[in-house]
C-alpha cells in the first residue's frame, strides 16, 4: 500500500488495483499515517510524508 501511495496514485486508483473501495483505502492510509508517526503539521501533506518515508527506506524486495 505504501508503494502505491508513494507512486502518487489516488485512493480510487489504489482501490481499483487492490479490488477495494476508496473508503477502505483511506482507512488504511490513515492507519499508516498513525503507525508511522506522520504529523499533519509542518506544511507537508501526510501522503507526501508517507512517500518520503517509503523512498528514504527504500522499496522492499518483491
Amino acid at each position: 500500500m505504501l508503494r502505491l501511495v508513494a507512486s502518487g496514485l489516488s485512493n480510487a486508483e489504489i482501490g481499483t488495483r487492490r479490488g477495494t473501495s476508496p473508503h477502505g483505502v483511506e482507512q488504511i492510509v490513515q492507519r499508516l499515517i498513525s503507525r508511522l508517526g506522520v504529523t499533519r503539521g509542518g506544511g507537508a501533506n501526510p501522503r507526501v510524508q508517507l512517500a518520503r518515508i517509503y523512498f528514504r527506506h527504500g522499496p522492499s524486495p518483491t
